[in-house]
């Protein structure tokens, strides 16, 4: 694996799994306890988590900061493979070794994590007051979504349709990242207002039912009949407006490529709620792309009859979103649909 200008997470995920292939010949036990071998003490899993843990902590003060760090690290080795070894021998051994680093290091987590759950939740508490509320009427631009995605079904070029419209559309109406709109994003038609939908990003390492995350097939709502997503995602694919999926850097490319026009989009046509509500509550809050997530969040919630809470963003996230990340989607907890408004055309 090539090693110029690969990030901190990256470097330490290759330097454990170094660590990992020395000790693969040694039995289960040893792997997992360490053992001296030609009078060098080789530590095993156990004892990196722990060191990994330490540094991660110490480096990173802020219990969230390091929560993340955990995080990156490990979607680094998610992405180990054979080209990372000396002895291709040795690969199952040190898969092995990975997935019970991989275990122990989120239990030696697990308390900070915990405490992270208990903030949140204290942080959702303060908010639940009238003030502290953004109520939003979705119907103008769920019907603008489906006028585009229409247009875009019925055969609409690029001179007639603008592509930032479509991803403004398809975010609102999905729910999929930039990034796996403009990447990774594969949709196929399961019902009506139904996708099953991979090429999850976020967390990708994991695994799911034996897959990794980025090939697991989540089943996801669509606020618009299904067709008319598929046909917005093969636009952006046919019309060159997507990094190639073989491209391990294609997420990164995404960003330095597209994401400077749909922001400035987002917030010229597409501005659903404007900086001036989002600071009347949080005045470090504004509008941006991602925003759109939130809101066909709470859509889908608003469609199942399901209030906006705690409980029902963190029992209801992982299946709608693919993400159970608190930190990353508490600022959709502010967000209330405005009775009345459409959630799904």
């Amino acid at each position: 694996m090539a090693t110029s200008k690969v990030k901190t997470e990256t470097k330490l995920a290759m330097a454990l799994v170094r660590n990992l292939e020395a000790i693969a010949p040694l039995s289960l036990k040893d792997r997992k306890a360490g053992k001296v071998v030609g009078g060098v003490f080789l530590p095993g899993w156990k004892a990196k988590s722990v060191e990994i843990a330490d540094d991660l902590k110490e480096k990173y003060p802020v219990v969230q900061s390091a929560i993340d760090g955990k995080k990156r690290l490990l979607t680094e080795l998610g992405k180990f493979d054979k080209s990372w070894l000396l002895d291709t021998a040795n690969f199952y051994p040190v898969k092995t070794s990975i997935a019970h680093f991989r275990e122990s290091l989120n239990l030696l987590f697990a308390i900070d994590q915990a405490k992270v759950n208990a903030s949140y939740r204290e942080r959702v508490s303060d908010r639940s007051g009238d003030a502290s509320r953004i109520e939003c009427d979705l119907s103008q631009w769920l019907a603008k979504a489906f006028d585009v995605l229409t247009k875009v079904a019925q055969g609409a070029n690029r001179k007639e349709i603008r592509w930032e419209d479509i991803s403004c559309a398809l975010i609102l109406v999905t729910g999929r990242r930039m990034s796996e709109l403009h990447y990774s994003a594969a949709f196929t038609k399961s019902g009506d207002h139904e996708l099953i939908f991979t090429g999850q990003l976020k967390g990708k390492g994991r695994t799911v039912d034996g897959d990794k995350l980025i090939n697991h097939p989540f089943t996801i709502p669509c606020l618009v009949p299904a067709e008319l997503a598929i046909a917005g995602l093969a636009w952006l694919e046919r019309e060159g407006k997507r990094a190639d999926r073989g491209d391990q850097d294609g997420a990164e490319r995404v960003n330095k490529t597209w994401a400077k026009y749909l922001s400035k989009r987002c917030k010229t046509d597409w501005q659903i709620i404007p900086d001036s509500t989002w600071q009347s509550v949080d005045p470090a809050d504004k509008w941006s792309f991602h925003k759109f997530r939130g809101l066909y969040f709470v859509a889908c919630l608003a469609k199942m009859e399901q209030s906006v809470s705690f409980s029902s963003i963190k029992r209801l996230a992982p299946s709608i979103l693919g993400d159970a990340d608190l930190s990353a989607i508490e600022p959709y907890e502010r967000i209330d649909i405005k009775p009345g408004s459409t959630v799904t055309i």
